[in-house]
């Protein structure tokens, strides 16, 4: 059969939330089973680990010219599709690696006239943390990929304390999201919601 773990996948049954359903989907997927972060490792990651950036930055447009809007089409399976992830933990470092995947504590200096401030930390403001993007100098853990997105826009990496890399685990998620981009598709096709 074209999706020969359906049935594996219906037998999680209705009842499993929405989260724990997908995990179990996706395990059926992986080729290795992903082993889980503990203890210091885990805590050192988590520091670095933030939602997505949502903000208006010109809330009204009063120009001339057509203004086209666009969208992406399944934008998270599109980048779990395209990206590599890191696997198991390899070891930890006070050597900034570029070149592999890995969390850093660091010490960033970002222009103070950077429009769009790239890396984010959290903050205490008044009675709550907020997540902010400011300029300036200051510390935080950032993953290899967003140091070296903030390096290509003109961020200063001044100090990296220690770090841990992991294993270049590849295109984990591709099968998963082509199996189920398809099964969509072929859904819609037909008419099922």
């Amino acid at each position: 059969e074209k999706y020969q773990n359906w049935e594996l996948i219906k037998k999680a049954g209705p009842t499993a939330t929405m989260a724990s359903q997908a995990l179990k989907v996706l395990r059926l997927f992986l080729l290795k089973p992903i082993k889980p972060l503990t203890g210091v490792t885990d805590r050192f990651v988590r520091r670095g680990y933030f939602g997505g950036r949502t903000e208006i930055f010109r809330p009204e447009y009063h120009g001339s010219k057509n203004l086209y809007c666009y969208d992406v089409n399944s934008l998270y399976p599109f980048v779990m599709k395209e990206n590599e992830y890191p696997g198991s933990f390899k070891a930890w470092t006070r050597t900034y690696k570029p070149d592999q995947m890995g969390f850093y504590e660091a010490t960033v200096e970002v222009p103070k006239n950077m429009y769009l401030p790239p890396l984010p930390v959290v903050e205490k403001i008044g009675q709550s943390e907020k997540l902010i993007f400011p300029t300036g100098r200051f510390s935080g853990v950032w993953s290899t990929i967003e140091l070296e997105y903030a390096r290509s826009l003109g961020v200063k990496i001044i100090e990296t304390r220690r770090g841990c890399t992991f294993h270049n685990a590849g295109y984990i998620f591709r099968d998963f999201v082509n199996t189920l981009y398809d099964m969509r598709k072929e859904a819609q096709a037909k008419g099922d919601g």
